[in-house]
């Protein structure tokens, strides 16, 4: 995916999403794209590579906590 398609769906979406949201999407893009996604999505979105790394950890994190036994946290 292209930096200027990557934005342009950026600048659809963002007005609609509040701040972790955001994060959330741009984590799940940087994922998708695999190597070089945080960086390519940082540049896209306008948020900072920390953020993306960080949103896309977030994601990982949830998912880790999913698989946790009933009762765990």
């Amino acid at each position: 995916m292209s930096e200027e398609v990557l934005a342009a769906k950026f600048v659809e979406i963002w007005p609609h999403l509040n701040e972790r949201q955001r994060r959330v999407v741009a984590g799940a893009e940087a994922r998708s794209l695999g190597w070089g996604g945080v960086s390519l999505v940082a540049r896209a979105s306008g948020l900072s590579i920390p953020t993306v790394r960080k949103a896309v950890h977030e994601l990982t994190s949830a998912e880790q906590a999913e698989q946790l036994p009933p009762g765990r946290s």
